[in-house]
């Protein structure tokens, strides 16, 4: 039932029609998909919400004999990836160049306005996000636990 490439032993599955194939990678797909949300509650988040919002854009799809767990979220590049530290000169760019924006402190919402002088003088830096690499960390548990558990679920292997 195994072949070797380069001195590694890989499984190969064993002869199966394509429909129960495709509940395979449909199975995959979910418990991926679940498991990738449970890997978004390990990190700490600016509030619920946004983790809330994270989690429901987590999805999968099937393309090529492929399971592709992918987040739709307009941030999700940002937060998986990371940001680093940077001059928020998008803030005076475009048409929304003199655009207040809204600051709370204490309790207290107060509006601000970015000019070119500011930036210039150092004000307006983002701090950086480091990386969440909720979707790295839900890959890896797809392929160590997932994957075989399903594998023994649905073969018996």
């Amino acid at each position: 039932m195994a072949y070797t490439q380069k001195k590694r032993v890989i499984f190969r599955f064993p002869k199966i029609d394509s429909s129960t194939w495709a509940n395979f990678l449909n199975e995959v797909g979910r418990q991926g998909v679940r498991t990738t949300r449970d890997a978004v509650s390990k990190f700490n988040w600016s509030t619920k919400d946004a983790q809330k919002h994270i989690k429901a854009s987590i999805q999968y799809s099937i393309s090529q004999n492929r399971v592709i767990i992918s987040s739709n979220h307009p941030a999700s590049p940002y937060l998986n990836r990371g940001v680093k530290p940077h001059v928020m000169w998008y803030l005076v760019q475009g048409k929304d160049r003199s655009k207040p924006i809204p600051m709370s402190v204490g309790g207290q919402t107060f509006f601000r306005y970015a000019t070119p002088w500011a930036l210039s003088h150092g004000r307006w830096k983002h701090p950086g996000i480091s990386p969440r690499s909720y979707l790295k960390e839900g890959r890896k548990k797809i392929v160590s636990t997932v994957i075989p558990r399903v594998t023994k679920q649905m073969f018996g292997i």
